[in-house]
């Protein structure tokens, strides 16, 4: 899904330049490059934000305070998607390494009760995402036969 979203931004920018053969070649150049930065950018994000959640709760010890440790926890995770949203690379491509790599770095540095209430607060908020996106595709289906509208 990641990897589509960074083809679709690409993709949009090579539409419209199909006239001219010399162009073509300069607007594939373009698309590799484009990919190939926005993929590298938001790997190395997605990375440095794990790796720098790793860090961060390793120096700041905060067993003692199970809630801040978890908003803190939160907070590093989806801080790097708005980075990258920023600099006009892929979120879902950087949360997707951040996870990797927090998983690795972080995850230990967690005390196990934030660690258990992360991991249930987190499959908890999958679920309903994935419950809403059905929903409004199971829905959206009636507005398809209704007078060709579909909303």
């Amino acid at each position: 899904d990641a990897v589509g979203l960074v083809l679709f931004q690409t993709f949009a920018k090579f539409v419209g330049n199909e006239k001219n053969v010399e162009k073509v070649t300069v607007a594939l150049f373009g698309f590799l490059l484009d990919f190939a930065f926005i993929f590298a950018g938001s790997f190395f994000l997605g990375i440095a934000s794990g790796v720098g959640a790793g860090f961060l709760l390793k120096r700041l010890d905060m067993r003692n305070t199970a809630m801040l440790e978890l908003s803190l926890f939160l907070l590093v995770m989806y801080l790097p998607f708005f980075f990258a949203e920023i600099f006009q690379l892929s979120g879902i491509v950087t949360i997707l390494f951040t996870g990797i790599s927090a998983k690795r770095y972080a995850v230990p540095n967690l005390s196990t009760s934030t660690e258990t209430q992360a991991d249930i607060l987190f499959r908890v908020t999958a679920h309903l995402a994935e419950t809403s996106i059905f929903l409004e595709l199971g829905l959206s289906v009636f507005g398809i036969s209704s007078f060709g509208n579909f909303h």
